[in-house]
This record gives structure tokens, C-alpha cells and sequence, in this order.
């Protein structure tokens, strides 16, 4: 099996492959990492072929800046492209800023200069994927994963594809860890008068829970509806928890108590930006742009990994003494996006949705049988319109589930919507608006029309002042 990064020159790239090299048993033979800025793919590179040699030499991976050489033979993409770089980034942000408006790269007018350099890149990308691999299937990490995944669907043909984020498995797992804490008798259960741990730890060792979170909207613009364990609701006692004068969000992820008591919903961290804007801008102002940290970080990051390479080379670790990954890459961002990614095409492998793979019983097999259906929470075609049309991207769970014809048709899952009386009217609104935007962004994009991006950002919620706009665009625009 062949898996095919691109952006492989990302500080991200050594976190999956790391999560694929520690898969036990499997079938990926070369793992090929393209870029188009050489200087960093060597690098990145060479430190992920130290550690395919320490923890499976059985990999081979491969170095390239030919995008179609890549795709030659592929199964899996993924795609983590950067236009621009964070250097770019950072400048949108500050004009943002500037302008008295969020600095934020993938919400307001940030988001929208990101979409906006993005989306023909990625089509042209995706295009040529059609061409060489149209069974591969495509992982899109590139954000603003919502308008990107949109508009390669809508653009390109490419029905097997999702879009990827870790905020569902960010908020999953510190709402875990909030109940351990607060309600850890919530984890037990009552069997002929002992009590016991509920879950299959065997069954599922990363949380050994059984527990669902009813999750719904857009990337970035959703909310968690209803949260059940063993198939029980326990959504009331969890907002009891977060909604409490004892309760400390800090360690887990910030929580507007009143906003939680007015919709009975945990939304996701990203709501701050619409619902506390001038409080996140003050907050913001305060410290270098984002995209200045992570310049900062990535610096760091990869002389570690030239060392860390050259130790590796050197004989300082073995199999029974593999190196770990450097600290410094939890300050990234993107955290659990490998565990993500890795697990996504474990269970894709196992279902047989890769055309490549069912035509070769030996690598089919060796991905192991599917025992049952798995559920993970994917940005995906509104196949029934239920926040947006059936050609748009919502963000939900899905279950994965067999067919003969999943690579071709698309029809590789099965939308886990929430209950629509759990959700208030006007956050139907607010998805809605934001779809607007979001096509209006594709719009302009793909006409590279400064008309059409102004248009875009009026109909943003974030944004406001056309004169303020028409300025922010043209100074945005002059590359």
C-alpha cells in the first residue's frame, strides 16, 4: 500500500508518519512525502526515514517535488498545504488585526484569504490525483478544511474524499477527562450488586469508554448536541458539570458558561470567535500573531529534527529503544491529527474502500477484518440537506460502512445527524449565513475576482464596513 503526503515538507508530516510507522501489522510499503520547497522536505525528510529505519525499516519512504511522480500508484493522500507559508499568515493577520477585525486563519477575514490562495491550488492538485490515481482516496487537513473540501467536490469530481479535523477528538477527549473528574461514578455500572468499568478496553484501548458524541454544523462552526455512554444520554449531567460555580474550564478548553445554559449545547472552541469576538480580538492583540508563534516553533522544530536525525544515524536508538517525538511539535497545533488520520485509514483499509486494495487480497487482508461499523466524526457531503445542501461539506459523524462501489460513488458512509429538535433555530441561522459565505468565498476564488471577495466578506459575520473592506482586500490582493 502506498500513502501519498503532500505538503510533506510540513513540521506535521513526522507525527503521521510516526502514527503509521507504529502500525502493528501493516500494509503500507512506501509512504512518498512531496513538496515544492526542497530545502524543507529534506529535512522533514530525511528525520521521518531515521525513523522508518529505527521502527519499521519495512516502509520505504521516498522524497519528492513531483507532484505526479507522487501519485503514481497511490492509495491514500493527504493533503496539508500552506500557500504562502505562515510568513504570509502571519501578514494576513496583521492586516487583519489592524483593521479592528479577528486575526484568526481559518474564521473572518483571515480565513477567507487563506480560502481564498488556497482553493485553486488545491483543485489543480486534486486534478491531477483524477488523472494518475482516481481511486486514491483523499484526506484534506488543509484548512480551512470545510470551503476546501467543498470546492475540490464540487470542482474536481473527487467523490472519495473527507475533510480531517482534531477539534472533534480535542473536545471528545477533555469532555472524557471532565467526567473522570467530576463524575467518574458516570464510568461504572451496577451488575448483580458489583460495580465495574463500563467499556471494552480491548475492544477500544485509546479510550476504553463506549462513549458518543452527537456532534453537528460546519469546520469550525459546530457544537456537540447530546453526548451518550453505553447508549444512555448523559448529556444533562455533563452540562451540570461544565455549567457549575465549582467548575474550572481552564485545563480543558474554554466554556462561555451562559451560552452553554441558553443552547444545552458544548460548542466547539471556535464559536469564541462569533460569540465573544471583541473579547478574543483584545485578547489576541496581546501577543505576536499565531502565525509569528509557529514561525518561531517550526524554526525550532526542525533543527531538532536535523539532530534527531543525525543521532539516529549514529546509532542511538534501536527497536528496543525508539526515539519519541520531540515535545516542541505539541505547540504546533493540529494535536491527535495523526492518531486521526492514521485510524481513518486503518478502518477505510479495512472496509476495502480503496479501489487499489481490493484488487490485491494480500494487502486487503493484511489491513485485518472489520468487526463493526466505525464512527468517526468527518466533514462530508450534507448527503440529506440537513445543514446545508447535499454538495456542501457539514461536519458530523459517520459511520464507515462496505459496498462494492464506495471508491467511485462516494457512498462510503453513513450520516450520524443529530436530533433536530436539540438544535435551536438560530444556530441553524448562523450555519446557514456562514455556508453563504463560505460559497461566495469559493466564488471569488475560483473567478479571482476582487468584486466577488468583497462580496464574500460582507456576507461574513465577522466582518463588517465595506469601506474597511474594499481596503482590506486590495492591500490583501497586491502580490
Amino acid at each position: 500500500m502506498k500513502i501519498t503526503i503532500i505538503g510533506g515538507g510540513s513540521t506535521y508530516t513526522p507525527e503521521l508518519v510516526y502514527g503509521i510507522l507504529k502500525w502493528k501489522d501493516s500494509p503500507v510499503k512506501t509512504i512518498v512525502l512531496e513538496d515544492i520547497d526542497a530545502e524543507r522536505l529534506n529535512i522533514v525528510g530525511d528525520y521521518c526515514r531515521a525513523l522508518s529505519d529505527v521502527l519499521n525499516p519495512s516502509i520505504n519512504i521516498v522524497k519528492t517535488t513531483d507532484l505526479d511522480e507522487s501519485l503514481a500508484g497511490s492509495d491514500f493522500v493527504v493533503t496539508q498545504i500552506r500557500v504562502g507559508g505562515n510568513r504570509k499568515r502571519a501578514e494576513d493577520e496583521k492586516l487583519a488585526m489592524n483593521m479592528g477585525w479577528l486575526g484568526q486563519e481559518t474564521t473572518g477575514a483571515v480565513g477567507f484569504l487563506k480560502a481564498f490562495r488556497t482553493i485553486p491550488v488545491m483543485i489543480d492538485i486534486v486534478n491531477r490525483i483524477q488523472a494518475i490515481s482516481p481511486n486514491a482516496f483523499l484526506i484534506n487537513f488543509t484548512n480551512p478544511a470545510g470551503i476546501i473540501s467543498t470546492a475540490i467536490y464540487q470542482n474536481t469530481g473527487k467523490k472519495n474524499m473527507v475533510g480531517l479535523c482534531n477539534v472533534p477528538i480535542f473536545l471528545e477527549t477533555n469532555i472524557r477527562a471532565i467526567i473522570q473528574k467530576y463524575a467518574p461514578d458516570l464510568f461504572k455500572k451496577n451488575v448483580d450488586g458489583k460495580t465495574s468499568e463500563i467499556g471494552n478496553k480491548e475492544e477500544d484501548p485509546e479510550s476504553g469508554y463506549n462513549l458518543f458524541l452527537s456532534w453537528g454544523g460546519l469546520n469550525h462552526l459546530s457544537w456537540v448536541f447530546d453526548i451518550e455512554l453505553e447508549g444512555r444520554s448523559i448529556m444533562e449531567e455533563v452540562l451540570d458539570i461544565i455549567t457549575s460555580d465549582d467548575f474550572d474550564p481552564s485545563p480543558y478548553f474554554p466554556v462561555n458558561k451562559e451560552y452553554v445554559k441558553l443552547t444545552r449545547t458544548i460548542p466547539s472552541p471556535y464559536l469564541r470567535y462569533f460569540t465573544e469576538t471583541g473579547k478574543v480580538i483584545e485578547e489576541l492583540s496581546k501577543a505576536p500573531t499565531r502565525g509569528e508563534q509557529v514561525m518561531k516553533i517550526e524554526r525550532n522544530l526542525l533543527d531538532i529534527y536535523k539532530k534527531e536525525t543525525d543521532l539516529i544515524d549514529r546509532g542511538e536508538y534501536a527497536q528496543d529503544n525508539p526515539p519519541s517525538l520531540p515535545g516542541e511539535l505539541s505547540k504546533r497545533g493540529g494535536a491527535d491529527y495523526s492518531r486521526l488520520a492514521v485510524k481513518l485509514i486503518k478502518d477505510l483499509c479495512k472496509i476495502r474502500f480503496v479501489e487499489g486494495l481490493k484488487s490485491s487480497s494480500n494487502r486487503g487482508d493484511s489491513c485485518g477484518q472489520l468487526k463493526n461499523s466505525p464512527v468517526h466524526v468527518l466533514n462530508v457531503p450534507d448527503r440529506d440537506d440537513f445543514f446545508v445542501k447535499s454538495d456542501e461539506f457539514c461536519e458530523i459523524p459517520v459511520k464507515l460502512v462496505p459496498g462494492e462501489k464506495g471508491a467511485i460513488s462516494g457512498q462510503f458512509f453513513e450520516p450520524l445527524y443529530p436530533d433536530k429538535n436539540l438544535i435551536l433555530p438560530w444556530i441553524y441561522d448562523l450555519v446557514k449565513r456562514v455556508k453563504i459565505y463560505e460559497n461566495l468565498t469559493v466564488e471569488a476564488s475560483l473567478n479571482r475576482s476582487e468584486e466577488k471577495a468583497i462580496n464574500a466578506l460582507i456576507s461574513n459575520p465577522l466582518v463588517h464596513d465595506r469601506k474597511r473592506i474594499e481596503e482590506f482586500i486590495s492591500k490583501a490582493l497586491q502580490e
